[in-house]
């Protein structure tokens, strides 16, 4: 088989996983189901992929770089208010794709030797906080970030965990009411 054929086929499994997760969640995610859609027999996808844990780390590499890509979607602005405006984006990509957060969050899934810095949305993160390089050192920096995101994440965890029945708008107040204090 060609490579060429060989990465089309690979991408068709990855792109029916991704859709079934953001459609019905990772908890009804199958080989089964997969194969069903793609037309292929589940064991052929064990000609892919090593094992279930190789094809959900190959939608998880696809779905970093679909996130990173929104929120490049606009300019990045290294100040308070790019700070503000790229959480919103980050925010609302998982308001708009829920399943995905619970996917990113919930479900382990081992990357093997790859790591998520290496698809740029750590150096996304802190190249947005570099105006604060004039006030504050680099772990301080670090420090700071690590806090917005967290407090972002919890958030998001509220809003999902039905614990919290803020709409879009009460989710970006608290997130700018958040950032506010932590980027003084």
């Amino acid at each position: 088989m060609s490579q060429i054929k060989r990465q089309r086929i690979t991408q068709i499994f990855v792109e029916t996983a991704i859709r079934q997760i953001k459609d019905q969640g990772i908890e009804s995610l199958s080989v089964r189901k997969i194969a069903d859609e793609t037309g292929y027999s589940y064991a052929t996808i064990y000609n892919y992929f090593s094992d279930f844990n190789a094809l959900l780390w190959a939608c998880k590499k696809q779905m970093i770089q679909t996130l990173t890509e929104h929120m490049l979607s606009e300019t990045v602005e290294a100040s308070k208010a790019g700070v503000h405006a790229l959480f919103k984006r980050y925010v609302h990509y998982f308001l708009d794709h829920p399943h995905v957060f619970r996917f990113f969050y919930f479900h382990h899934v081992h990357p093997g030797e790859e790591r998520f810095n290496e698809f740029g949305f750590d150096a996304l993160m802190m190249k947005s906080f570099h105006f604060l390089k004039n006030e504050k050192d680099d772990q301080s920096i670090q420090a700071i970030a690590l806090t917005c995101i967290y407090a972002i994440h919890g958030i998001l965890q509220l809003h999902f965990s039905g614990n919290d029945q803020a709409d879009q708008a009460s989710i970006d107040l608290s997130i700018d009411t958040c950032l506010d204090v932590l980027l003084q």
